[in-house]
């Protein structure tokens, strides 16, 4: 017996593989938390589920230490229902410090890590914090290979704020290997 098709043209063998790439994803994001020595924040925005992950930018050479005010700023963005990372955004992030200055908006472009996709930026945090940011997702058109509607993912805005900053980096935030900041 073959699998049958729901009302949008997806087999539920397609839904189940779809589901298993998001989970594959999820357990990467994971690793790559363990890796940074860091938890992985999550947001609900809309049809998304994005994470987000805030690293020190680590110089070419040296000690391999990264200076405490330049961080690499990471979103991981899935679509909510199945964990897949969803390409072809339009993210646009804005830093604001603790005085409320602001920087931005920047473009987050999509970066490749060995272990996922994600969209993201080198920043610089101005002094002391707390810093957040305010992120605007806006869709971008992209092909549908089904044969129902296409899926609908609306702009969204969320605010991700960071820990209290030591030495003008996020509380708890660590270089590779785990050294302490």
């Amino acid at each position: 017996m073959g699998d049958t098709e729901d009302d949008d043209g997806v087999t539920q063998r397609q839904l189940s593989l779809a589901r298993a790439q998001g989970d594959a994803y999820g357990a990467a994001l994971e690793e790559l938390g363990l890796l940074h020595g860091e938890r992985i924040l999550d947001h609900r925005a809309g049809a998304f589920r994005v994470s987000s992950l805030t690293s020190p930018v680590h110089p070419s050479g040296g000690d391999g230490r990264g200076d405490a005010q330049h961080v690499w700023f990471s979103l991981f963005i899935r679509d909510a229902g199945d964990g897949r990372f969803v390409p072809s955004l339009n993210v646009e992030a804005t830093l604001i410090s603790a005085k409320a200055s602001q920087d931005g908006p920047h473009r987050q472009a999509i970066a490749w890590h060995p272990t996922t996709y994600h969209y993201g930026r080198a920043w610089w945090l101005p002094g002391e914090g707390p810093h957040r940011f305010l992120v605007h997702i806006a869709p971008a058109p992209f092909a549908f290979a089904g044969s129902g509607p296409m899926p609908e993912f609306e702009a969204v805005s969320l605010e991700i704020p960071l820990s209290p900053c030591v030495s003008g980096a996020p509380e708890g935030h660590r270089a590779h290997g785990g050294d302490p900041r």
